[in-house]
C-alpha cells in the first residue's frame, strides 16, 4: 500500500511536467520540462547565436502536448530582451498536435524592422504558466513614405492687372478761330506830341538829343514868322 501510494504521488507530480509545448520553428533556445515554468524563457536565459530571419511570411510552429490551453505569442526587441509586452498573436488549442501559429508584426515600430528580437510563447492551462523562447532577426518590409509632388515649374497665374483706362483728352486749344467782333476795330490815331509852346507837332515825339535839336529849329522858325508879321 505504501509503495502504491508513493507511486501515485510520483505520477501526480510528474503529470504537470508532461503537459508542455515546444517551439519547432524558429528553433527554440532550449527545452526542459523541469524548468519550463521559469519566466521569461523556460529556464534558458542566454540567447542563441543563430538567429534566423523572422518576418510576416515566416512560420511559427509549436508542438503542443496538452489537451487544452491558450498560447500567447509575444515579442521582445533587442539582443537579449526582458520586456515581452508586445503581443503579436494568440491561439486557443483544444487537443495535442503540431500547429502553425498566426501572428501579426504590424505593431512593431518601423525603427525596429531589422532589429534583433526574441519570440516568446507563453502557455496558460490548468497546469499553470509555461514559457519558451526563440531568438530571431526581424525582417519586416519597411513601407516607404510617398514622395510629395515637386512644385510645378510653370509660373503661378498672376491676377489680371487692371487695364489702363484711356486718359481723357485734355482740353485742347480750340482750333476754331476766336469770335471776331462784328464792328471793325477802330483804329485810333496815335496821339500827336504837343510842343512845349502849345502847338502840336506833325512828327513823332523825339527823345533825348534829337528832341533838343528839334526844339531849337522850332524856335528859329517861330522867330522868323514873328518878324514877318511885324
Amino acid at each position: 500500500m505504501i509503495a502504491a501510494s508513493a507511486l501515485a504521488l510520483l505520477l501526480g507530480a510528474a503529470a504537470p511536467a508532461a503537459a508542455h509545448f515546444t517551439i519547432s520553428a524558429p528553433p527554440a533556445r532550449g527545452h526542459d520540462e523541469l524548468v519550463q515554468d521559469e519566466a521569461p524563457c523556460g529556464g534558458f536565459n542566454d540567447p542563441s547565436a543563430a538567429r534566423p530571419a523572422f518576418g510576416p511570411s515566416s512560420q511559427l510552429t509549436v508542438r503542443f502536448a496538452d489537451t487544452a490551453g491558450e498560447l500567447g505569442i509575444f515579442l521582445g526587441i533587442g539582443a537579449n530582451p526582458s520586456d515581452f509586452s508586445l503581443q503579436i498573436g494568440k491561439a486557443v488549442l483544444s487537443q495535442r498536435g503540431v500547429y502553425n501559429l498566426t501572428f501579426d508584426l504590424s505593431a512593431v515600430p518601423a525603427a525596429n524592422a531589422k532589429s534583433l528580437a526574441t519570440v516568446q510563447i507563453r502557455s496558460e492551462s490548468e497546469h499553470g504558466s509555461l514559457f519558451e523562447c526563440a531568438d530571431v532577426t526581424l525582417d519586416i518590409p519597411v513601407k516607404s513614405s510617398p514622395t510629395p509632388p515637386s512644385p510645378s515649374a510653370s509660373p503661378s497665374p498672376m491676377p489680371p492687372s487692371p487695364s489702363a483706362s484711356p486718359v481723357p483728352p485734355s482740353p485742347s486749344a480750340s482750333s476754331s478761330p476766336a469770335p471776331q467782333s462784328s464792328q471793325p476795330a477802330s483804329q485810333s490815331p496815335a496821339p500827336s506830341a504837343t510842343h512845349a509852346g502849345g502847338y502840336p507837332t506833325d512828327g513823332p515825339v523825339l527823345s533825348g538829343a534829337s528832341s533838343m535839336a528839334a526844339g531849337s529849329l522850332a524856335a528859329v522858325a517861330a522867330g522868323a514868322v514873328a518878324a514877318l508879321v511885324l
